[in-house]
This record gives C-alpha cells, structure tokens and sequence, in this order.
C-alpha cells in the first residue's frame, strides 16, 4: 500500500513539475516582451538626468503587484477549483516574470528571461526524467538533480548564445533560487495531496505549484523582514 501510495504521490509530483516549467516559461515570455519590446519597455522604466534607468510608476505597480496577490490568495487551496488555481497560477507566473524584468534591467542591469527560460527547461526536464525513472521526487537528492539540470542548462544556453559574466550569474542564482524554494515547498506539497481526492492528479499538480510560486513570493517577504530588523538592530 505505501508503494503505491508513493507512485501516486510521484505521479503527482511529475506533473507538479511540468506546470512549473510552464509557469517559469510564462514568467519568461513576459519578461522578455517587457525588455525587448519598445513599448513595453518604455511602460516599465524610463531613462534619468544622468541617462540611467529607473522604474516608472507603472514599473513600480509591477513589482509590488505579486506581493498583493500572495495577500489576496486563500491560504486554503483546496478550497479552489482547477480552473480558478489555473488562472490564478497563469496571473502569477506572468506577475513574477513583470516584477523580476523591472528589477533585473533596472537595479541588476542583467536579462532575467533568459535565466527564467532556464529554469522553464530546468523543470520540464525533471518532469521528463521522473516520468521515466519514477523517483522519489520531493527528496533531497532529486532536487539536487533539478538543480544540475539547471546548470548544465545554464552552461548549453551560455555556449549556445554567449552572454556576459552578470547574465550567467542570473541564470545560476535563478536556477538556485527555484530549486531552493521547490525544496522548501515539499510539505505543503505532501499537504495538498494528502487534502485532495487522489483521483484528482492535475487539480493537486497546478495547487503545488501554485503554492512553489506563492513561497517564491513569501520568502523574498520574510527575507526583507528579516534585513529590515537587522538593519533596526544594528
């Protein structure tokens, strides 16, 4: 019975991971109309007196945009229907890809969509490579695997399309960044599988990974706190 629990579960988790890469490749379709396209990217930032970058006021809206929806969000996803998650998930993934384009040309000067575009593959892979092993795919040593897929990757893309040394270190931080808050994700993943209807396989795969992107969001919050009080105490 635990065996096929834990196939189940695999299952489950396989297709979490392809709705992450679906999501990571949204964010990075976004990202990138948002820095290549003139329009877009006159909506995001607009050049200084000293002819540096700075972000519009639509630009700001963007950034502080998926920290209000990760309040407005019901911490219960169960509670949601497939196609209302689904949207929520779409929105956000788009979101994180607007907040992170204002950051990175602005404050890093680096192309984030390449490295979310990296990530997308990171996690389709994954999802490929459970699908044919069927691992287990919330332990420790299979999210070290994502992580080397991102890297090799990052290494593919970069000898493919050569960038400079701040666009590589984007694309491994990004990498790094997903794998760590997949990783700390793995309870409330065990948690929404275990409050669904185990019939139900893509309904708990985009609740997972709608809860990934929901920490992504939650732990860039708890970080700040987190320097705001050493900031207070120093």
């Amino acid at each position: 019975m635990k065996t096929l629990a834990k196939k189940m579960e695999n299952r489950i988790i396989v297709r979490l991971f392809a709705f992450m890469g679906i999501g990571a490749g949204i964010s990075s379709a976004v990202a990138y109309l948002l820095t290549r396209v003139p329009e877009y990217r006159e909506f995001l930032c607009v050049p200084n007196v000293e002819n540096e970058l700075m972000l519009t006021v639509s630009g700001w809206v963007l950034l502080i945009l998926p920290l209000v929806m990760y309040l407005a969000v019901p911490k219960d996803l169960t509670a949601l229907s497939f196609p209302a998650v689904g949207l929520i998930f779409v929105l956000f993934s788009g979101l994180i890809g607007a907040s992170l384009s204002g950051v990175a040309l602005v404050f890093i000067k680096a192309d984030i969509a390449r490295g979310l575009l990296v990530a997308a593959g990171m996690f389709l892979l994954m999802s490929l490579t459970g699908a044919v092993f069927r691992r287990d795919m919330i332990s420790w040593h299979c999210i070290l695997l994502t992580a080397g897929w991102g890297i090799l990757l990052s290494g593919v893309g970069w000898l493919l399309f050569p960038c400079g040394a701040v666009d590589a270190a984007v694309m491994f931080v990004v990498v790094v960044v997903y794998c760590a808050v997949t990783a700390y994700s793995g309870g409330e993943m065990l948690q929404i599988i275990a409050a669904t209807e185990q019939s139900r396989l893509c309904q708990m795969a985009i609740r997972g990974a709608l809860a990934v992107y929901l920490n992504f969001v939650g732990l860039a919050v708890k970080m700040l706190r987190f320097w705001q009080n050493k900031g207070k105490n120093g």
